[in-house]
């Protein structure tokens, strides 16, 4: 019988070229994730993602969703699975859903988080996860930057590429400092009804300019407005992370 499912997924993005299955690679999360379910249940799948992550950047909640042919329980398909994925990408949930749920279309918000480490040297374990900028960065200067991209905005300037649907909604956009020995991690979490492509990385990639004296505090009002993206800056891939999808119900 023909049953629905859905994944939540952890991965390292570094070695792959984003999550969305393109023609010219194979080298994608969600193309190797397809092949290798087709393989361990012997029949093909149409594997769905919640939110496309670009090349680099990591999730801790990615959700994925796909029909199967099998009377096996949720959380032996999950283990099946998990025995053949490569160590950079791992099942951390699992449940089965109506058929008529669409993994991506039911979507409410997702949430992701940059992380800045405001140091003079990377941190030997994090380096892969954050973006190491040298400081001062002024705090308070970002915030006041930031809350004009609160609410519903077309965010086209803070986009790589002419999207048909530019406007978007930022519901909360939070800046976090935690002092370390070394240096201060600054994580930016941004909580939204979807992303344009580099939307969020364009955003930071502004900020810390901003923070950093580069940029005046108003530059974020004059992008929105003039939907010009060439007055923005864009933060490296490696520091950003697919932390939540919410639907109208809970799922895992």
């Amino acid at each position: 019988m023909m049953r629905r499912f859905v994944l939540k997924l952890q991965y390292d993005g570094r070695g792959y070229r984003g999550w969305q299955r393109q023609k010219n690679t194979k080298n994608t999360i969600q193309g190797h994730l397809n092949s290798l379910i087709e393989r361990a249940f012997d029949q093909p799948i149409d594997l769905q993602g919640a939110s496309r992550t670009d090349a680099g950047v990591h999730a801790a909640g990615q959700v994925a969703g796909f029909d199967l042919d099998t009377d096996l329980a949720p959380v032996d398909i999950a283990r099946r699975i998990n025995r053949y994925l490569p160590e950079d990408i791992a099942v951390t949930g699992w449940a089965e859903v109506d058929r008529s749920f669409h993994v991506r279309h039911a979507v409410v918000n997702k949430k992701y988080c940059y992380t800045v480490y405001e140091s003079d040297k990377p941190d030997v374990f994090q380096r892969h996860l954050e973006w190491t900028v040298e400081g001062p960065l002024d705090i308070e200067v970002m915030k006041r930057a930031a809350s004009p991209l609160i609410g519903k905005h077309d965010f086209s300037g803070f986009s790589v590429g002419r999207s048909k649907k530019s406007i978007r909604t930022i519901e909360q956009l939070e800046i976090a400092v935690v002092s370390e020995d070394n240096g201060r991690r600054i994580r930016f979490s941004v909580t939204g009804d979807g992303f344009l492509h580099h939307m969020i990385r364009l955003i930071v990639g502004t900020l810390i300019a901003i923070g950093r004296g580069q940029l005046p505090v108003g530059v974020i009002e004059t992008i929105l407005q003039d939907k010009n993206r060439s007055l923005a800056i864009l933060a490296p891939a490696g520091g950003l992370c697919l932390m939540e999808v919410h639907y109208p119900t809970k799922i895992f």
